[in-house]
């Protein structure tokens, strides 16, 4: 979990997966529209994106079979 704030605000989270994962990354909350991005660990190979797959405006990325590694989300 991470707070994304205030508004226009852009975040970098990393995260690594030890064994071979479904991921689903996604934003929430009462009000807000997000951007995110899904980068492999050398931060130019996209892997993801989305605007507005979640509930209302926000977003959500779904990743079958995501391999072992480090990932970094960028959240606008």
């Amino acid at each position: 979990n991470h707070l994304i704030s205030p508004v226009g605000d852009v975040d970098w989270k990393k995260f690594t997966l030890t064994q071979t994962s479904n991921v689903t990354i996604s934003t929430s909350g009462t009000a807000g529209d997000t951007e995110l991005w899904l980068y492999s660990s050398n931060c130019t190979t996209q892997l993801g994106y989305d605007d507005d797959s979640g509930v209302d405006l926000f977003s959500s990325i779904n990743m079958s079979s995501l391999a072992v590694g480090t990932y970094y989300v960028l959240v606008k």
